[in-house]
Formats: C-alpha cells, structure tokens, sequence
C-alpha cells in the first residue's frame, strides 16, 4: 500500500500506486540478496504477482493504481452504499472462521485477528470490528503453541491464505486508474527486470505462476517495455 498511517506501520492507506510497487520490489530484493532471508523475496514475488496479475494492460503496460476506497462486501447493489478505506482489504474475525474451518485459529495467530478488530488507529471509525491482517507471531512460536511442526503450520497458512484470496476476489474492487505512464513504467520495468536476475532457479517455489519466476519477470519487463 501507498504509506502507514501510524507509527508503527499497522495501519496503511490502502492506496496503490505503481511506483510504490516498483520502489518496494527493489527495496526488498536488495533485502534478500544481502540478507539470504527468502522472506525479503517472497514480499517482492507477491507484490510483482499483484502487478501482473491487477495492474498490467493488455499490450504489457502497466497501469498507475488503485483506489484506497471502495464498497465494503454485501453493499454492492446498493445504490447509496458509502465507499470506505480499505474495505476490499480487512476483514472480520467471523469471515475468516466461516471460510477456513479448523486453519483458522493457525491463521488468526500469524495475522493477528482479534474478536472485534485489530486497528490500532482508526481516527475515521471505519475499521470498526474489522482486522488489518499484519504478521504478528513467527511460524516457530506458532509451532510451538500448536503442537504442530513448521511445516504443518506454514502449509496451513499457505492453505488459509489462497481460500481468502478467492473469497475477497468476489467483493467489490476499488476503482482503478488504468493510465499507462512512462516514467511510472520505467521504474516497474527496472524492477522485473531486477527480479529476473535475483530470483532465478533457487527461487522455484516461490509464488503461484510455476516455473522459473526469473523467465516469467523477464518477459513481463521485455513486453512493458
């Protein structure tokens, strides 16, 4: 998302600009280049299948971004319905119950979903009873008050995450800005064409699109550009 809102980066405004994911997708390549944490190159293999998947154009451009607001689930034939921030993204602890079944208590400990809403700061009183999903236990802490192995937990997670992701895709987006800028552009091509070469074969597993992500980056900065 676009910035936090808080101090301690809880709270974002849910905004999506290109050139926030281009910047960020550098940022955390460098990251795991110089750390050899795959967490610094899973974080740029989500936000590059974001951009691929919601903001790039028919021709391989890629769009400018995404609205913060929009109409929270359940409201869409709703004529008078209030767009609100980031409703396409938070969600209650009822929700995530409904659709995950015996993953969800694993899922609710990583993201920190609580009873009645997680925001820390909600100054415009729109998160009411709402979480913002942030990543507040490890998977070993989790293991370990589960009794279940890092493995057992992660693949739950992995589970619980695809399942929200189908659920949210029904609800209704925010608007999107499909102009397609040069110098907005420049950046993303820089930063697919980056992950080309930081996340080669070593990186098999990351992501859904199979294969070498490095191939699949590649391509998406030689079409764009």
């Amino acid at each position: 998302h676009r910035y936090s809102v808080d101090a301690n980066w809880r709270v974002p405004h849910f905004e999506k600009m290109l050139y926030d994911q281009a910047q960020l997708v550098l940022a955390y390549l460098e990251a795991a280049r110089a750390s050899d944490d795959p967490f610094f190159a899973q974080i740029a293999e989500d936000t590059l299948q974001y951009v691929q998947r919601d903001m790039t154009d028919e021709a391989g451009g890629f769009y400018s971004a995404e609205d913060a607001d929009s109409v929270p689930p359940g409201a869409e034939h709703d004529p008078h319905a209030h767009k609100m921030e980031g409703a396409f993204y938070v969600w209650g602890q009822d929700e995530i119950r409904a659709a995950l079944g015996e993953d969800s208590l694993i899922f609710e400990g990583r993201y920190g979903v609580l009873p009645n809403g997680n925001a820390p700061f909600d100054p415009q009183q729109e998160f009411v009873n709402k979480n913002l999903l942030h990543t507040a236990r490890s998977i070993a802490d989790l293991s370990r008050a589960s009794g279940q192995t890092p493995v057992a937990v992660a693949e739950a997670l992995l589970r619980a995450r695809a399942i929200l992701f189908d659920v949210r895709k029904a609800r209704p987006r925010p608007q999107l800005d499909d102009k397609v800028l040069t110098a907005w552009n420049g950046l993303m091509i820089g930063a697919f064409a980056r992950a080309s070469r930081v996340l080669g074969l070593g990186h098999r597993s990351l992501g859904e699109g199979g294969g070498d992500p490095s191939a699949r980056h590649l391509e998406s900065a030689v079409r764009a550009a």
